[in-house]
């Protein structure tokens, strides 16, 4: 008795690790599914399961988990279109783009996180789990604010559908 007294608390927190190391994986594997759809959306410039929301609003209510879905505490998707030269903020020689330049061929990537705290129980600080996609722009877009693509050096609100196949800047 003394021994399992002993051995008891060791084989709940093992127990305990496994089954909160799956479920941060279950998010991981969500969050990819997510920024895979939401890339597909932007690059083809149409969303018909929006229904007038932007990609990054409807994205957040197709979360498996609740708790992903939580406004205040869930996901969190950010839409970032490549600069001239292909790089994306954060990258070395990264140089925003403007606004009404993101035209066929040009790379878009969406990143999704969320913080994840393993254990909570314990105290441990959260980690940020990510999943992320990069695919290429199928259509042109012609972006300001009454098209759908907010202001900001690189992170949009996107909605789908304001495509412009006239972009002079492309």
């Amino acid at each position: 008795m003394v021994e399992f007294a002993l051995v008891l608390p060791l084989l709940l927190l093992v127990l305990l690790g496994i089954v909160d190391f799956g479920q941060a994986f279950a998010y991981k594997n969500d969050e990819t599914h997510l920024a895979n759809s939401a890339a597909r959306y932007v690059a083809v410039n149409a969303c018909s399961p929006c229904g007038g929301q932007t990609v990054n609003t409807y994205i957040k209510t197709q979360a498996e988990s609740a708790k992903l879905r939580d406004p205040s505490t869930g996901i969190t998707v950010t839409i970032s279109f490549a600069d001239n030269a292909g790089k994306f903020s954060g990258d070395s020689g990264f140089g925003p783009p403007a606004l009404n330049n993101h035209c066929t061929g040009a790379s878009v990537k969406v990143k999704i996180q969320y913080n994840y705290s393993f254990l909570g129980f314990l105290g441990v600080p959260p980690v940020v789990i990510t999943g992320s996609s990069t695919m290429r722009l199928e259509r042109d877009w012609k972006g300001n604010a009454g098209t759908g693509v907010g202001s900001g050096t690189d992170h949009y609100n996107v909605v789908a559908g304001t495509a412009d196949s006239t972009n002079p800047n492309c």
